[in-house]
């Protein structure tokens, strides 16, 4: 008899532990997915731009970016952030060398919805700039 009270009171013990920890997850931490995307950055003639300043950053937090990164010679610049399922994204991208390639571009700025893409999908942005 005392084994089968026992064995409910661990039970009982158990099943509260388990429900508390589940309500803590949801109510005080939220949890946190690896995004991996890439901009690729052309001019109007479709040329690639490399040397661009490429921030992406929580659109409520721009003060503390994700990460920031530059474009490579084919125009593209690759990320991989950490965020939590409620982010969505700022994509900053800026010309900050001038005309050293192929001219001075206006800056554009990108905002994502995260929600749309599945957790293993890729942010993949194409993008063409202006000239000033």
């Amino acid at each position: 008899m005392r084994r089968i009270i026992f064995l409910f009171k661990a039970a009982a013990v158990g099943s509260f532990l388990l429900l508390f920890s589940a309500c803590m997850t949801v109510m005080y931490g939220v949890p946190f997915k690896y995004k991996n995307g890439s901009v690729t950055v052309t001019n109007g003639n479709g040329i690639p731009i490399h040397g661009l300043s490429v921030m992406v950053s929580d659109p409520a937090m721009l003060d503390d970016p994700f990460t920031h990164v530059m474009t490579d010679m084919d125009g593209r610049a690759d990320f991989i952030i950490e965020l939590d399922y409620l982010s969505d994204l700022q994509i900053d991208i800026e010309d900050i060398d001038g005309p050293q390639n192929l001219g001075e571009f206006q800056p554009e700025t990108i905002f994502i919805d995260t929600g749309v893409y599945e957790d293993n999908e890729s942010i993949d942005i194409d993008i063409s700039l202006e000239e000033e």
